[in-house]
């Protein structure tokens, strides 16, 4: 395992370290302001009441603590225990080794498919002698073994994409006006949900929309001190009868 210097979090790789360096304690000296007074203000209506009325039934979102499932729950209510995998946990690897196998020849090496099973090859070879067989046998296993990770699993979409708005009168169109695309994605919103569920980034996420000010000037950080999180937040989706 290794260890970040700063946080003290455990990654299993080297490269994984270096991820975590970069994407939680990257500094840029150019960006730092002096700070004189920094303090944050949240919205008024942040906590599920509008002017003493109970707003429940007439909000989508209210600044109101929910489940997993979207339902509001009461103030107080503990969070959902996930459940951590201990420190010798790898699967679906088979061990520590075949993680660090399938991260060097998939992520880091990017090799190809034939590559990789000259190597597990060679690697088999040397195992037969004492009756034994690499973590990883060839590229199919190794794709199956990182298709069966449960973390994150959310699956890839295909769509085919097609310019289909007026061209121009010329004997040739320009070729992005004719092409179809291949487009590969994930859906954003189960993406989003599983960024916000995994407790590897509490205390590296803002929840609640905020305005932060260092002294009187007012500075932003991330899409949550904009103005946009903060209206909604509180946007109504049944106004009619609330009080003015």
């Amino acid at each position: 395992m290794f260890t970040c210097p700063q946080c003290e979090r455990r990654c299993k790789s080297l490269s994984g370290l270096r991820r975590h360096e970069n994407s939680i304690h990257q500094n840029d000296p150019g960006l730092n302001v002096p700070v004189t007074e920094l303090r944050r203000i949240y919205h008024s209506n942040l906590n599920g009441t509008y002017n003493g009325l109970d707003i429940t039934p007439f909000l989508l979102s209210a600044g109101q603590r929910c489940d997993r499932h979207g339902i509001p729950v009461p103030p107080g209510t503990l969070p959902e225990v996930r459940t951590v995998n201990t420190n010798d946990d790898w699967s679906p690897f088979q061990s520590r080794a075949g993680f660090e196998l399938a991260e060097f020849m998939f992520t880091d090496s990017e090799l190809s498919r034939r590559k990789i099973d000259k190597i597990l090859e060679l690697w088999a070879a040397t195992l037969v002698p004492h009756g034994r067989s690499p973590p990883i046998t060839n590229h199919r296993d190794l794709h199956r073994q990182i298709d069966a990770i449960e973390l994150g699993n959310v699956r890839w979409e295909n769509a085919r994409l097609k310019y289909n708005g007026p061209r121009p009168e010329v004997t040739r169109p320009p070729e992005w006006k004719t092409a179809e695309y291949d487009v590969w994605y994930r859906n954003p919103r189960q993406v989003i949900t599983n960024i916000l569920s995994n407790t590897d980034f509490d205390g590296h996420i803002d929840y609640v929309a905020y305005q932060e000010f260092n002294g009187e000037e007012r500075q932003y950080g991330n899409m949550m001190s904009g103005d946009w999180a903060s209206r909604q937040s509180v946007r109504f989706s049944c106004s009619m009868f609330l009080p003015a």
